[in-house]
């Protein structure tokens, strides 16, 4: 009898074992079928312009269209697993980040970012799919909290390593050509984002470069001689507040960083009632 209560308690314990291992295997994939892709909104400042976020699921490859160009650049490498998506981003090749776990509990905290770290407030089912709420709110897209969504991915997605949490909304998704997600966000109708108050981009010609970046002491920027109107050139941090003005009329304007601690700063480049937006990496 001893032995046939001592096989039963192995046998619990390997079911018990099975059953843990096993925690996440349901989940619905996130890169499924030949590609991914997702119209994302993004915020530069008060600008918010469409871009597409795409990955080709044979390499794992992420790309990303800025500001809804033609041109895509290669934001890193994207595994997953068991509920889990991770991404290996370019800019830092030797360390691999968790982008999304969907085995997080109420209470559980995750780093959103190198900087950010929130935590689990609410776990609901939309669509049947399993949705974990954060206490991170963003102030930009309709007070809409930081979201992990069942076979959909982050409502905001991080591009690049020192993003801010909420620069980029994931307003649907597609598996191929398939339309497979569309948010619940009243700002958004159909994957576009609706907004009546949107300036104009300054034209390419106007602007040429704007350089070092990361930066250490200085910022360069370098004007188009077809430049006629005054120029302004604003660096502000993450919440938006101007730390540095400085004019600018044509030729190089230099700006002086070499006062500022290391991280994400903004700018923004005003001729006439035009502006050109943008951030940039100081490291010291």
């Amino acid at each position: 009898m001893k032995g046939l209560s001592h096989i039963k308690t192995i046998a619990f314990l390997f079911l018990l074992l099975a059953a843990v291992g096993a925690k996440g295997q349901d989940y619905e994939k996130i890169l499924k079928s030949d590609s991914t892709s997702w119209i994302t909104c993004h915020l530069e400042l008060e600008f918010k312009t469409e871009g597409l976020a795409y990955v080709n699921n044979k390499d794992s490859l992420l790309y990303y269209n800025d500001y809804g160009s033609a041109d895509y650049y290669c934001v890193g490498r994207l595994r997953e697993e068991n509920g889990k998506l991770w991404i290996t981003y370019s800019e830092h090749p030797s360390e691999e980040v968790l982008l999304v776990d969907m085995d997080l509990e109420v209470g559980d905290e995750f780093p959103v970012t190198p900087y950010h770290v929130a935590h689990v407030v609410e776990i609901n089912y939309e669509n049947s799919r399993k949705v974990i709420v954060f206490d991170f709110v963003s102030p930009f897209w309709g007070g809409e909290p930081l979201k992990f969504i069942e076979g959909v991915g982050r409502n905001f997605m991080v591009f690049e390593w020192y993003d801010n949490i909420d620069w980029n909304y994931q307003s649907c998704k597609f598996d191929g050509d398939e339309q497979v997600y569309s948010t619940a966000n009243p700002l958004f109708e159909d994957c576009v984002f609706v907004s009546t108050s949107i300036d104009e981009l300054t034209k390419e010609k106007d602007i040429i470069e704007v350089y070092p970046n990361p930066a250490q002491n200085e910022i360069r920027i370098c004007f188009a001689d077809s430049q006629e109107t005054p120029m302004e050139i604003c660096l502000l941090n993450l919440c938006g507040t101007v730390i540095k003005t400085i004019p600018a009329t044509s030729g190089t304007a230099i700006l002086h960083v070499d006062d500022l601690c290391s991280g994400v700063y903004g700018y923004t480049i005003r001729c006439g009632g035009n502006a050109k937006n943008g951030k940039i990496v100081i490291a010291k």
